[in-house]
């Protein structure tokens, strides 16, 4: 009765794998490494035996394991690009043909923006808002990861925050 309530790998793939994609990048992994996150949300599925009913359709099952893998796939590509301009990846889906040229610049000013505020945190706070702020995680989880208290992760994040807001609200020079 097991094998007809399993689903093996390769057909989730071949209905779901459009939707990982599309689910990964709504969920801002670069493009650079957006097949190879494709690939291990796959490989994390078959490493758990395929999808088996339960209380979670496959889609949500496929993207409760797409949420882990973007997470941990934006902090490496950040991390082995740190040596760079500190850049957090805001690719969008593809606009459609409805999208105006005037929200696309609209859009990027607004990425923009938030790149330059983002900038004007140390690496420390850079690191604790974006782990917090864009992937999600817990002031418990940043602490263990990092291996510091959680309060100074609650410090780092409260004096990141007033950063944040002040450099935004600071005029922005041409």
């Amino acid at each position: 009765m097991d094998e007809l309530q399993h689903t093996p790998v390769e057909n989730l793939f071949r209905q779901h794998g459009t939707f990982v994609k599309l689910f990964l990048c709504r969920l801002h992994v670069p493009t650079q490494v957006l097949d190879d996150a494709v690939q291990e949300v796959f490989l994390v599925a078959y490493k758990l035996g395929g999808y088996r009913e339960g209380r979670a359709s496959p889609r949500t099952w496929l993207g409760e394991i797409a949420v882990r893998i973007a997470a941990n796939t934006r902090r490496k590509f950040w991390r082995r690009n740190a040596s760079h301009d500190f850049a957090l990846p805001l690719e969008r889906l593809p606009a459609t043909h409805d999208t105006s040229p005037d929200v696309l610049f609209a859009q990027r000013r607004v990425e923009a923006r938030v790149q330059r505020t983002l900038g004007a945190l140390t690496p420390l706070h850079q690191e604790v808002f974006v782990r917090f702020y864009c992937d999600g995680d817990s002031c418990t989880d940043i602490a263990t990861e990092l291996g510091i208290p959680t309060g100074t992760v609650y410090s780092r994040l409260h004096m990141a925050r007033v950063r944040f807001t002040e450099a935004w609200e600071s005029p922005v020079s041409a």
